[in-house]
């Protein structure tokens, strides 16, 4: 009953829309939805297509359909690497979907990530269930407050060596970083 009421509301907000613009959304939704399906539905070769066409049309899209795409694959492991690759370096509000939730990054990705996008998008890293060392060292990296203390704060984050060296040169100059440092299992 869901899918149908949400099936219906898609109709009716592309109905307002003029013609052209109409049967963009439509094509845009669809080609979401057929990347979102499951590994089992799909051969991987045609998702990756499709992901390809969507990713075209996404970098001419706007912000909400941007927003709409990332909310849609944000917990789709299968879908095309671009594409999420592309999604979690957008603006935050379309980046924050796939950064919280998506367990298809590895540590390259989110390394990338950490280096090429906002404090905001850090700290959203910072945050997710597992964060491993090499990431976590690379966030130690900068001076930020706010997501230094994610991370400390973090029971699923990972700790390097050379990343608690860097916490410890940040506390001196970031209150209170001490007290969050001394209740990690890594110190």
């Amino acid at each position: 009953m869901a899918e149908l009421n949400n099936i219906i509301e898609n109709i009716d907000e592309a109905q307002k829309l003029p013609v052209n613009g109409r049967a963009r959304r439509m094509l845009l939704r669809r080609l979401i939805d057929f990347v979102a399906l499951p590994a089992t539905a799909v051969a991987p070769q045609d998702r990756c297509m499709g992901g390809d066409i969507l990713l075209e049309m996404l970098f001419y899209a706007s912000v909400e359909d941007r927003e709409f795409c990332a909310r849609r694959l944000q917990v789709t492991r299968e879908a095309p690497r671009r594409l999420m690759r592309y999604l979690a370096m957008n603006d935050f509000q379309v980046a924050r979907h796939v950064l919280e939730d998506n367990e298809g990054f590895d540590a390259g990705d989110l390394i990338e990530f950490v280096d090429n996008t906002s404090t905001d998008h850090r700290l959203l890293i910072a945050k997710r269930k597992r964060v491993g060392p090499s990431v976590s060292e690379r966030l130690c990296e900068r001076e930020e407050p706010s997501v230094l203390k994610a991370l400390l704060l973090n029971p699923g984050s990972s700790i390097s060596e050379a990343g608690m060296d860097k916490l410890v040169r940040h506390s001196r100059k970031i209150e209170g970083l001490t007290s969050l440092l001394i209740k990690r299992l890594e110190i």
